[in-house]
């Protein structure tokens, strides 16, 4: 009688502080077990089965927060640091995967051994390019060097994947006009500014009004790869057609600003230091969305480039 009193008493306080424990996170896992909980913790008393299944959801929900406590010191230390939003995205990622590899234990607990079948895994089972291979162990680097402040002189000498020397393709000016030739509208301007300012391709997608110099033939790249601006030349086949672009654009822009809540997203804190920028021509995208949404901080409508 003592040994079954005992074993309830387990099972509610299991019950409750997984009740308490998993309904702020609003994960499918939890969501799962939730529709089979029963409604009273003495219902849950009558059935013993439920104090393995509550013990196993409890260390799952524990492995839960420790990672996503990880991955958001390793988001804040990333943005910190300036790092690309793609780079951000693609370092988040591979942490994870890596976490998950070995059973959500703790990156801390982990040493070379283990960073070193992770990245055997991905060469030898997933088959892996030899650059990605490479993003793998940069990510893995930044985590143990700059976020767990670990001596990492084994991860500084661990053999990097070579990439194998190819010749690259380089097209003839006809080829380049075939290519050209087969575009309209937007993606035709797009490609015509790709090829004769040497853009990168979201370099060319960012682009802002204020950022086209008609009278000097020139556009104004800022945060481009590696945070560095520069000015390129405006191509002059391209000036005309840029031209009949931008008026369609404020088309556009005209009948966004009725909206009261409209803006563009702008750049790090600018949105704080020029309140009003957002809604300004010069600040429109040149090749904006062709639809809007609404932003999940501000709760404004958006329309992005």
């Amino acid at each position: 009688m003592e040994r079954g009193t005992a074993a309830c008493k387990l099972i509610r306080i299991g019950y409750e502080e997984w009740k308490n424990r998993a309904r702020p996170l609003n994960c499918p896992s939890w969501l799962l077990y939730y529709s089979r909980v029963p409604t009273t913790p003495a219902s849950a008393a009558t059935n013993r089965t439920w104090l393995r299944e509550i013990v196993w959801v409890r260390l799952w929900i524990e492995a839960y927060c420790v990672r996503m406590r990880l991955i958001t010191r390793l988001r804040n230390e990333l943005l910190r640091r300036n790092y690309s939003p793609r780079t951000v995205e693609a370092y988040e990622s591979w942490v994870k995967r890596f976490v998950r590899f070995h059973g959500n234990v703790h990156p801390d607990r982990l040493g070379e051994a283990d960073v070193r079948g992770f990245l055997t895994e991905l060469a030898v089972r997933d088959g892996v390019s030899a650059s990605t291979q490479n993003q793998a162990l940069c990510a893995l680097l930044f985590l143990y060097r700059d976020l767990l402040g670990r001596p990492v002189g084994w991860l500084d000498n661990f053999a990097r994947a070579r990439r194998p020397t190819r010749i690259p393709v380089v097209l003839s000016k006809s080829e380049v006009k075939l290519v050209i030739g087969q575009l309209d509208g937007a993606a035709r301007l797009v490609a015509t500014l790709l090829y004769g300012s040497g853009l990168r391709l979201m370099e060319c997608l960012r682009l802002r009004v204020k950022d086209v110099v008609f009278a000097e033939s020139r556009l104004e790249i800022w945060d481009g790869k590696g945070r560095r601006s520069r000015i390129t030349m405006l191509p002059g086949v391209s000036k005309l057609c840029l031209g009949h672009h931008l008026e369609k654009v404020k088309e556009l822009y005209r009948r966004d600003a009725v909206w009261e809540d409209f803006g563009v997203p702008l750049p790090g804190r600018l949105a704080c230091k020029y309140p009003r920028a957002e809604r300004e021509w010069l600040w429109y995208w040149v090749f904006p969305a062709t639809r809007t949404h609404r932003d999940a901080e501000s709760g404004k409508r958006r329309r992005h480039h």
